[in-house]
């Protein structure tokens, strides 16, 4: 397969890895991009993106909100084996 969006952004992250599973396009706040990256830092595991941006389609599929940040790739649902999120609260 074809990887279009195979751009290295960070050490830990590449562009695929936000695309719209249904078209492709990628949308990405820099600002999102950079909160992920520390996170992955500060928790020192991999980081797995489940979802980046949405279009309008992929979004209803998902069951997202019409509003769903997604939509403007300001939101990303990730998952990291074997660690909760909630473990950075202590």
């Amino acid at each position: 397969m074809d990887i279009i969006n195979d751009i290295e952004l960070t050490e830990y992250f590449s562009l695929y890895e936000f695309e719209c599973p249904c078209c492709r396009r990628v949308m990405l706040s820099p600002d999102l991009l950079a909160r992920i990256d520390h996170l992955r830092r500060v928790i020192n595991r991999p980081i797995y993106v489940n979802s980046g941006y949405r279009c309008k389609e992929e979004n209803h599929r998902a069951g997202g909100v019409s509003g769903s940040y997604h939509l403007l790739g300001m939101a990303v649902d990730i998952h990291v084996k074997d660690f909760l999120l909630y473990d950075l609260l202590l």
